[in-house]
């Protein structure tokens, strides 16, 4: 989609892809089921590189701290294609994060606040809805960097001591 999301047509991502725009057909609805398949492998693709980079960290704070570092860096690196698909589909990520790649990363982030409560005590002990609130949390700082154009400047460090202020006072 070098044209941007909004230009690209099904013929170019057949064209792209060396099949014929029958096969895309046949496999994908639109353009959004071709995105959204490519955006699952890369999500998928993200996790894993999470789980691994987490797997040595000692304490859930410090892996709260490494996962938000990892969001804010592949955000910046594809901060082109984010921007597009916003500006095209607004409500595409809304529709995102009830599909299933977005269910591991909060299992991830659900154990990790299992954790948390062991190390420090939480307030709330409903630690998949701290997760989805967590990730949310986490991506205001992206949306915020994007809309004003600007390069996430938060320090990942902050972020999860600003949230975790809020659900252990």
């Amino acid at each position: 989609m070098h044209s941007g999301y909004e230009e690209t047509k099904m013929s170019d991502v057949a064209k792209e892809a060396s099949v014929s725009i029958g096969t895309i057909y046949a496999l994908f609805e639109n353009k959004d089921g071709v995105f959204k398949a490519c955006l699952f492998q890369e999500i998928s693709a993200h996790i894993e590189q999470i789980k691994k980079e987490i797997e040595s960290v000692e304490g859930a704070r410090e892996k709260l701290i490494k996962i938000v570092a990892h969001k804010f860096a592949s955000m910046e690196f594809h901060r082109d294609a984010i921007n597009d698909l916003l500006f095209a589909t607004p409500w595409f990520f809304s529709k995102l994060i009830m599909t299933d790649p977005y269910d591991e990363i909060l299992q991830v982030l659900t154990t990790v606040f299992q954790d948390l409560d062991k190390e420090i005590g939480l307030k709330n002990r409903n630690y998949s809805l701290l997760a989805i609130n967590f990730k949310y949390f986490s991506e205001g700082y992206v949306m915020h960097a994007m809309k004003q154009q600007e390069k996430i400047e938060a320090d990942p460090k902050d972020v999860v001591d600003e949230f975790l202020y809020g659900v252990t006072q």
